[in-house]
């Protein structure tokens, strides 16, 4: 379950940055998101229609928010608690509807491996149980979705894998980052991605900055 209130510990972690509710830790994060500020809106220009977006990391809101303004809903997962409680101050939407949950391919317990100095650097730990609960897309049982964007540090793959009926289902543009993280955690490449995509009909259409963007062509 999402934790309802941070102790007055937490709450002094926190800080506000033009407007924004931010983790104070963050000195990287920040600065990578205005230099990519318009990510949301290149990635929606190849969506025929705009009524579903699943967005993850949800991170502190920042392109939860711009995908608010260009879909009908908008589902987002934020598995830390601190993030998560400045993405709910951030995005007060109610075309949003938000998880502190992670994304895979299995429902079960995980551990979340932290970055002093990062908040968009946070990835699942594979070797460790801990308590946040990791859910499938395939769980939410969409009848329509538009559009996938994953920014989970290179655990993608795992959670495509438990996308598959929606995807095959929905046929979404397929947006992911490209940064080849999940090769020394997870043993999955981005040539498993690839390869896992064009067996269901995506090809690679265009790369924006750190994303690589697949659409359905069959």
């Amino acid at each position: 379950m999402a934790k309802k209130h941070l102790t007055a510990e937490e709450l002094e972690q926190t800080t506000i940055i033009e407007g924004w509710v931010w983790p104070l830790k963050d000195s990287k994060c920040w600065p990578w998101l205005q230099n990519e500020k318009d990510l949301p809106n290149l990635i929606s220009n190849h969506c025929k229609n705009k009524s579903v977006v699943i967005e993850a990391g949800g991170n502190a809101g920042f392109y939860v928010k711009k995908y608010a303004e260009i879909f009908k809903t908008v589902y987002t997962f934020e598995p830390d608690h601190l993030n998560f409680y400045c993405l709910s101050n951030n995005v007060k939407a109610r075309n949003v509807i938000k998880f502190q949950t992670c994304l895979g391919n299995e429902r079960k317990l995980i551990e979340l491996t932290t970055s002093k100095r990062n908040i968009g650097a946070y990835y699942i730990n594979s070797t460790a149980q801990g308590i946040t609960p990791t859910l499938l897309i395939d769980d939410l049982n969409l009848p329509v979705c538009d559009l996938i964007h994953l920014d989970i540090e290179g655990f993608e793959y795992y959670a495509l894998q438990g996308a598959i009926e929606t995807i095959k289902r929905t046929k979404p543009v397929i947006a992911l980052e490209w940064m080849n993280h999940g090769e020394a955690r997870y043993g999955s490449s981005n040539e498993n991605i690839e390869k896992f995509l064009n067996e269901l009909g995506y090809k690679s259409v265009e790369k924006v900055y750190h994303e690589n963007i697949f659409v359905y062509q069959l």
